[in-house]
């Protein structure tokens, strides 16, 4: 069907595009936050064509697929993704959005959404779910967001990333058992109060990878005292840790392990397509979550490859050969 739907929804926001960025720009969670399911992880087989992947979710037992080209973006400025689909009721749709920072401090959020139905089925439900349902929650998202990045200290903004919390039963009396005895342990009451605040209010995506160095730098505590706290915090039943084998280009983590015996000495990398040595010191991460029998985390990925999965890429680009392009591109000092 050629008939091509086009949403344009803005909102003016206190906060900085800066500050917006790593929030809006986090396309993996900004879709679990709008509701979208967890993407089937036994549809991406690895990339295609020029870093294309494949793609496919379920929802309301109707299974869409599609074929997404890499993500476009240049930070803090704007992103966006065009999507082909070959099941579902939608044929087509580009999703752009764009910061632009207001006089008094603040950032002009536009999002569009471009979507093209592939029968009456799309036809129908294009406007009621994007134009309608969608619409509320993409507004009350990134309000949420622009509340986020305008609080008072950082500390204030982690905090508030809140979803529904399930505690296993028991699980509530166990932390706060386990946060005393972090206490009784020598670890200073401002880091114990912080970590046990973490596994009772940060939603799954927050919690299921707790980085103690950014935490320390969040709070603005000594990274090898929050470090030091997280492991006596895994003695004590409260935090469970993992090692992660990051890629070198991406920064993705690409295996998993609880010990450093299971830690293999070559990775493949189905982002970059590369075969990389492991290097302790600049590929292996420790990561800490909740124990299970406080919180049983079950978190699925939203979004492979948005600008947030290599927050160290300020830009990146999907040019055509013999195409020209130029950039406006903010880099700090070095």
């Amino acid at each position: 069907m050629s008939r091509q739907y086009h949403y344009r929804w803005q909102w003016r926001l206190r906060s900085s595009a800066d500050a917006l960025w790593p929030l809006v720009a986090d396309t993996n969670r900004f879709n679990m936050d709008v509701g979208l399911p967890a993407l089937d992880p036994e549809a991406d087989t690895g990339t295609l064509l020029n870093a294309r992947r494949h793609l496919s979710f379920s929802k309301l037992g109707v299974t869409v697929e599609w074929i997404e080209e890499p993500f476009e973006w240049v930070e803090p400025h704007s992103f966006g993704v065009v999507r082909q689909y070959s099941r579902g009721p939608i044929e087509e749709m580009r999703v752009r959005a764009r910061l632009d920072p207001l006089d008094d401090g603040g950032t002009n959020l536009t999002y569009e959404v471009w979507a093209t139905p592939r029968n009456v089925i799309g036809l129908l439900a294009i406007p009621f779910q994007i134009g309608m349902l969608s619409a509320r929650s993409f507004s009350a998202v990134f309000r949420r967001y622009d509340d986020q990045a305008s609080a008072v200290s950082s500390t204030a903004g982690l905090s508030s990333r809140v979803g529904r919390i399930k505690f296993i039963p028991g699980g509530e009396r166990r932390l706060e058992a386990a946060a005393a005895e972090l206490l009784s342990q020598g670890v200073p009451a401002q880091i114990a109060t912080a970590i046990a605040d973490i596994v009772r209010r940060a939603d799954d995506m927050t919690a299921s990878q707790l980085r103690p160095y950014e935490l320390a730098d969040i709070w603005g505590l000594p990274r090898r005292s929050v470090l030091e706290a997280c492991l006596v915090a895994t003695r004590l039943g409260l935090l469970e840790f993992e090692w992660h084998l990051l890629c070198p280009l991406c920064r993705g983590a690409k295996a998993r392990t609880t010990s450093l015996a299971g830690i293999e000495p070559q990775v493949h990398c189905e982002t970059c397509n590369i075969d990389f040595e492991v290097n302790f010191d600049r590929a292996v991460e420790i990561t800490f979550h909740p124990n299970p029998s406080i919180r049983n985390i079950v978190i699925g990925e939203f979004c492979i490859a948005g600008p947030r999965v290599t927050p160290h890429v300020v830009a990146q680009q999907l040019v055509a050969a013999g195409e020209k392009r130029q950039l406006r591109i903010d880099l700090e000092e070095g």
